[in-house]
Order: C-alpha cells, then structure tokens, then sequence
C-alpha cells in the first residue's frame, strides 16, 4: 500500500499539472481560461474537503490537541486560496489586466502551501499512522471524492 504521504503528493503533482493548464491558457485565450480554471478549482475542493473531513481530524486525535498545531493553520491557508481562487474567477471573466499576476500570486500560495503539507503534515501523519489506519483514510477519502 501507497503511504498518504505518496497519495496526497501525487494529487498535489495533478493540481499543479490542472492549475499550470489553466496558466498556459490564459496566457493564450484570456477568458477562455475560465474553464481549465473551473477545472482546477473544483479538484482543488476536493483536495481540501478531504484534509478537512479526513486528515485533519485524525491528525487531531492522534495528537489530542484541536486548536494548536498545524491543522488550524493549514485550515486557515485553505480558506485564504479559495478566497484568491475565487478573485482569480471574477478577474478572468472580467479579462482584467491583473489576472496573470494574480495567477502567478495565487501559483505561488499554493507552492507554499503545497510544501508544508509534504515536508511536514504528511511525513507526520505517515508517521503515526498504523497501515491499517491509513488504509482506512484512503478508502475514506475515495468516498469523499465522490
């Protein structure tokens, strides 16, 4: 079995393949980005629904803390992207000047974001899950797909 550390990279490696799409796109066609970009923000939601039903919450029991340690602060970086996800829609249906720039200031949140779950949060979960729980986890976040 996959380890979630792998699992959750490679979804990470198909959000920037979908997002990069979008970028190239809007590079060429402007406000017929609009539908890669709805494409990746729809994969993206789901990406962060199940870290929020999920992992999180198992995260949090493991480590029997709710409001210390990284889930709140990862929480709060999901809500701060959907927020610029949504800005980077209104931009490109607008074909405001901006939109590349608010793009590459988006690509580069997610970047960020993207490298704290891989070099910590997921190392960590890895870490103290049995295999028996992080199947358990995967099949969970199957459904959630869904």
């Amino acid at each position: 079995m996959q380890s979630l550390h792998l699992i959750l990279a490679a979804e990470h490696g198909t959000l920037k393949q979908l997002f990069a799409q979008f970028q190239n796109c809007l590079h060429t066609d402007g406000p017929r980005a609009l539908p890669p970009l709805q494409e990746f923000a729809e994969a993206l939601a789901r990406h962060f629904r199940n870290e929020e039903l999920l992992l999180f919450p198992v995260f949090e029991r493991k480590i029997r803390v709710t409001m210390l340690g990284p889930t709140p602060l990862l929480r709060a970086e999901h809500w701060r992207i959907a927020e610029r996800v949504n800005e980077l829609r209104d931009k490109v249906a607008r074909n405001a000047p901006d939109n590349e720039a608010a793009a590459s200031a988006l690509n580069d949140a997610l970047t960020e974001h993207f490298d704290k779950e891989e070099l910590v949060f997921y190392p960590a979960l890895d870490h103290m899950l049995t295999e028996d729980e992080q199947s358990e986890v995967t099949g969970a976040m199957m459904g959630v797909e869904q």
